[in-house]
């Protein structure tokens, strides 16, 4: 999806108590970039693996139209660096989920509540942890129809002017706030907010762990916002990513 040059409110509100991570936040200009429709499949990621670019991942979870987990931050980027693109750096990620007027979440400025999902969508907008997730969760008047993982794209409806499922408004960039998180280029500074990160959106030229962002099957709904890190060798069964340029 091709996104405009235009501004990114990334990070949260001060005084609401949010992580010292996402603060404070500011506007960033972003020139014209282009970021995937869905995350990386693993038919997708096959793909790479039988023409000797990319290296086997770890255990799938579903079949071919499903996204691709258990991949490190090393893999991601040679799967992108195969089909000539490359990883979004995080502010480019925040833009295209949060989409043309930043809304804190894909579906919506606010978290709706469960009775309002019920109605709206007889289930849910979005791939979470919610009734029929295998680990801990406390949600279980929702049930999106899919324990682990969800086909990409299966919640980019716009039912709606204001009825949406996770897709990015204006932006139409679908599963940012579900189904899987998604590695990013940055390396994660816990500070680089504070020191002045509207002019380097790229981050710190190094570090030992790689930013990823977005919420899962395994995770409540999240604010985009919220950032994670992880040392990119490592791997999560609710981690994929998608590709940009």
């Amino acid at each position: 999806m091709n996104i405009p040059e235009g501004i990114v409110r990334l990070g949260s509100p001060g005084g609401q108590g949010h992580p010292a991570d996402q603060l404070p936040q500011h506007d960033a200009r972003l020139g014209t970039f282009a970021i995937e429709q869905h995350e990386v499949t693993n038919a997708q990621y096959d793909a790479c693996v039988r023409a000797g670019a990319c290296s086997p991942a770890g255990e799938k979870l579903n079949g071919d139209t499903f996204p691709r987990v258990n991949v490190t931050w090393h893999q991601a980027n040679a799967y992108c660096t195969w089909i000539g693109r490359r990883l979004p750096n995080e502010a480019e990620w925040e833009r295209a989920a949060k989409g043309e007027d930043n809304w804190e979440y894909s579906w919506s400025n606010r978290p709706a509540p469960h009775f309002e999902w019920n109605a709206q969508f007889h289930g849910s907008p979005l791939s979470f942890c919610e009734a029929s997730c295998p680990v801990p969760h406390y949600i279980n008047d929702v049930n999106d129809g899919f324990a682990t993982t969800a086909p990409v794209g299966a919640f980019g409806q716009i039912l709606s002017t204001n009825v949406r499922q996770d897709i990015s408004k204006g932006f139409n960039v679908l599963d940012t706030n579900g189904n899987v998180s998604e590695w990013v280029s940055n390396w994660y500074d816990g500070g680089a907010y504070q020191q002045g990160y509207p002019t380097n959106v790229f981050g710190p030229a190094n570090g030992s762990h790689k930013v990823y962002r977005g919420g899962s099957w395994a995770t409540e709904p999240l604010r985009l916002a919220t950032r994670f890190s992880l040392p990119p060798d490592q791997r999560k069964n609710d981690l994929g990513f998608r590709c940009a340029q």
